[in-house]
């Protein structure tokens, strides 16, 4: 489209909220451009929202060394630069197989979710002491230079776990995306070698030159010795994906191998307890690298018990079978959030 400049005055004239809502986007892009770093999240107060068109009204004067502007669902929001907390004061660990999101009763049909968002010593201590001075405040959620929610503080927390709810369908599946991602940077996953001969119940019951080489991890009621060394890990694999429970684990038996559309986010409209079934597991795919490292660990440990260490917990383990060549490894024996949890982790990348 060709335009003379008194065209361009007059299409300019009549688009002028257009181009300035514009200019005000991209803004927010270049402001925000100190606190936008990949992966990392970020809890601020809001000092004022205003309709887009009230806002252009006002025409505010802004101070960037002290505010941040966002837009979102046609609201202007003026976010004050100091960062309260941030995906340093997660704890992870005490997220990792547990739902981040559920349905809140009390709430409407359109705005009943609610995320849990779990803290570490440290950031308790900072969230109780957010909420005692700022309740009635609303603390914006910002990831990647986007405002993705701006919950009101109702009371003060004591616990120092926040439970942000009245969300939206599409506002909670943005704030799970979001503390999956930044949990999956923060994680790792590995498979190590458990000794055959110390099935321990802690440290002290290893033979003592044996105490810096292994740890002692639990599941199911029992105890394993498992290296510190680890033998695969994310350097070995390629990429994860989600299957119904399979029980071999380095062979693949016909099953249905499950996208995102075809796994309920939340389980509590199809069955109460689902989230506590283990009946998924995760194939991980293996790279040149880990096919290697998988064939020479079963030449030189066949019959082994080789264990799946995520997140300094144990997860599952099997016998190593004799001279295999398989392209993957299947963890077997997982709830659905503690499969998608790992799929996260090992598919950061993507």
């Amino acid at each position: 489209m060709n335009l003379s400049k008194q065209e361009m005055k007059g299409w300019c004239a009549k688009n002028k909220l257009k181009i300035f809502i514009f200019v005000i986007i991209l803004g927010i892009g270049l402001a925000s451009v100190g606190y936008s770093v990949e992966n990392i999240v970020r809890f601020s107060l809001v000092q004022s929202e205003t309709k887009v068109d009230d806002f252009l009204k006002q025409k505010m004067l802004i101070d960037n060394n002290q505010f941040d502007i966002f837009a979102k669902d046609n609201i202007i929001y003026l976010l004050n630069r100091s960062v309260l907390l941030d995906n340093k004061d997660f704890s992870c660990e005490e997220m990792l197989g547990t739902s981040y999101s559920h349905e809140n009763s009390s709430g409407s049909p359109s705005n009943s979710f609610q995320i849990n968002i779990e803290f570490n010593s440290k950031g308790k201590d900072k969230l109780v002491a957010l909420s005692r001075s700022n309740v009635g405040e609303r603390l914006a959620i910002v990831f990647d230079g986007r405002l993705i929610v701006d919950p009101i503080i109702q009371n003060q927390v004591t616990d120092g776990n926040l439970s942000v709810n009245g969300l939206s369908y599409d506002d909670a599946r943005k704030l799970d995306y979001v503390l999956h991602k930044v949990c999956a940077w923060a994680s790792n996953v590995s498979f190590s070698l458990v000794n055959p001969d110390n099935k321990c119940a802690d440290q002290k019951s290893l033979p003592s030159a044996s105490v810096g080489e292994y740890e002692c991890l639990s599941m199911e009621g029992n105890n394993y010795a498992v290296s510190k060394k680890a033998e695969l890990d994310s350097s070995g694999f390629k990429k994860a994906k989600i299957l119904l429970a399979v029980r071999a684990p380095f062979t693949e038996n016909k099953v249905q191998e499950l996208g995102s559309e075809d796994i309920p986010w939340r389980f509590d409209e199809e069955e109460e307890a689902a989230h506590d079934v283990h009946a998924f597991q995760v194939k991980i795919e293996l790279n040149e690298n880990g096919r290697k490292v998988l064939k020479k660990l079963s030449e030189n440990n066949a019959g082994q018990e080789l264990a799946t260490v995520f997140e300094d917990r144990l997860y599952y383990v099997e016998r190593i079978p004799r001279n295999t060549t398989s392209d993957f490894v299947l963890v077997n024996g997982l709830t659905y959030n503690q499969a998608k949890r790992l799929t996260n982790v090992i598919n950061r990348n993507e």
